[in-house]
């Protein structure tokens, strides 16, 4: 699913593309714009914000450890000390 919604948004680009073209040429350009239905896009935004959502939360995830680890290194003077 996140490999074709890679490919409509590459496609839908590349349709942005045609601007203006001149109007013999327009005709040909526009049969390069494919259909595409309103689920159809709604299941590619979805997993789209999906999978950004699983990066977000692993990098949390990360750093919370990072942190955590920092933390428990750290000496009660220096987690004290203030700035």
């Amino acid at each position: 699913m996140l490999k074709r919604a890679f490919v409509a948004r590459n496609e839908i680009a590349h349709e942005l593309d045609i601007t203006k073209p001149k109007a013999d040429v327009r005709a040909r350009l526009e049969t390069l714009q494919k259909r595409r239905s309103i689920g159809e896009i709604q299941g590619y935004v979805k997993e789209i914000i999906n999978v950004g959502q699983l990066v977000i939360n692993d990098v949390s995830g990360r750093l919370r450890v990072a942190n955590y680890e920092q933390f428990r290194q750290a000496r009660w003077e220096d987690i004290t000390q203030k700035s």
